[in-house]
């Protein structure tokens, strides 16, 4: 292994070509956002990580009730005043917004990534406002990561892929139809649209929401999707998407600490990893996801068969790899590279996966929605970046370790004829590891 050399705040492999960690916000090589970690609450609390301000959450709700209560009598009730923004400024007031049966709608929706960085703003807007309705517009593939969250009322499921391939289908009318009166049904307060795309501040803009608000055209993938906005945010200085996120609750004076991530948790998923785990032997084990949806974002199977040759000799951790049934035929390929003298492929469901990465020691894979539910459940990371900005939508725990080979920031395209992540070496992430299983472990 290569010998490492700190200087300043800087941890630097003497061989070019390797990656870098720093431990500051920028620049992103080893990414840290000043958050202190608390002990993960117990069962059905929610996953929760306090920043270093004080807050008290207010009461949770039962959730996913799919229908709108009625309004009390007697109106809305005077207007609130804004929020106040990690700054000191005062937001813009916000007429109306009373904590007296205001319906809000969350527009977010998609990917699993996206939608795990929304959950600690959608918790917030529930604790700040805890006799609101809250409801979230999220694509059906998506809908699963919302079950059993205590501030979500309802669940408004769009097919937007599967209405592009059938859109003369009766059928598909119907959804559309059926999706847009759900929108229009419950007179909304206020529809946030996290997404930013031409799309999402379409939802928004069709649900007749008194106040539509989104992020100022600086900050969307689609500056047109501003236009239908009332009012338009701007996060300021702030690097990451889960402060960002949080910019536009604020907006509407909610409280934003501490972080909570209420992610889908069941008896049933709990036992099923339990019994796979018991039949492979698995105690202490590492998880590996070597998949992702840009190949640009991944590195490259070669690197992680030899990643997992090495962990095998110094770690007494057992290798899990995970990925979707379309990545099999892949992780395949790489346990034949590796030897698998120690390590496995484990098939898990969604819900499933979050149990799985609850009980693991490390894991380790590149920016993709497997590596932002593992965070959200407070399990440790090594994160493996390339296109995307660590400090933006990276692992936030104080001490966990996101390796970058600084190439250009592109959060917006996959790109054409993608080639796999290159500039980190198997070196760089193997001592990556063993730092951050140190600092988690002992």
């Amino acid at each position: 292994m290569r010998k490492l050399r700190r200087t300043c705040m800087h941890w630097r492999e003497i061989e070019s070509g390797a990656g870098v960690l720093t431990p500051s916000p920028v620049p992103p090589r080893l990414v840290k956002t000043p958050v202190a970690v608390h002990p993960l609450p117990q069962r059905g609390e929610g996953d929760k990580f306090n920043l270093p301000l004080h807050s008290s959450p207010g009461t949770q709700r039962p959730g996913n009730t799919n229908y709108c209560s009625p309004r009390p009598l007697g109106g809305e009730g005077p207007g609130v005043r804004g929020g106040q923004g990690s700054n000191g400024d005062r937001w813009p007031q916000v007429q109306g917004m009373t904590d007296t049966r205001q319906r809000f709608l969350i527009v977010r929706l998609s990917s699993i990534g996206d939608i795990v960085h929304t959950l600690p703003a959608v918790s917030a807007l529930g604790r700040t406002f805890s006799t609101a309705e809250i409801h979230w517009a999220v694509e059906r593939r998506h809908a699963l990561l919302l079950g059993g969250n205590p501030y979500i009322h309802r669940v408004i499921e769009f097919d937007t892929l599967g209405w592009r391939k059938r859109l003369t289908q009766a059928a598909t009318l119907r959804e559309v139809g059926d999706g847009l009166r759900a929108l229009r049904s419950c007179h909304y307060d206020a529809a946030i649209d996290f997404q930013g795309l031409w799309k999402s501040s379409v939802v928004a803009w069709l649900s007749g929401a008194r106040e539509r608000i989104g992020f100022e055209k600086a900050w969307l993938r689609e500056p047109g999707a501003a236009l239908l906005y009332t009012q338009r945010v701007s996060p300021g200085e702030r690097k990451h998407v889960i402060e960002m996120n949080l910019s536009l609750v604020e907006r509407l004076g909610a409280q934003a600490q501490p972080w909570e991530f209420p992610l889908p948790r069941t008896d049933r998923d709990d036992a099923v990893v339990e019994t796979l785990l018991k039949a492979r032997n698995m105690k202490d084990f590492i998880v590996v996801n070597p998949g992702g949806g840009w190949r640009s974002k991944c590195w490259s199977p070669e690197n992680y068969a030899g990643l997992i040759r090495q962990l095998q000799d110094i770690c007494n951790e057992r290798i899990v790899l995970t990925g979707s049934p379309d990545e099999e035929d892949q992780i395949g390929a790489i346990l034949d590279r590796a030897g698998p003298r120690r390590a496995a492929y484990l098939p898990t469901s969604l819900i499933q996966f979050i149990a799985l990465v609850r009980r693991a020691k490390l894991f380790i894979g590149g920016d993709t929605g497997p590596l932002h539910l593992a965070a959200a459940a407070g399990t440790p990371i090594v994160g493996i970046y390339g296109p995307t900005d660590p400090a933006r939508n990276g692992p936030f725990r104080p001490d966990d370790i996101a390796l970058t080979n600084q190439s250009p920031i592109n959060h917006t395209r996959r790109g054409a004829n993608p080639e796999y992540l290159p500039g980190i070496s198997v070196e760089s992430v193997v001592a990556a590891v063993m730092q951050r299983l140190a600092r988690a472990h002992g």
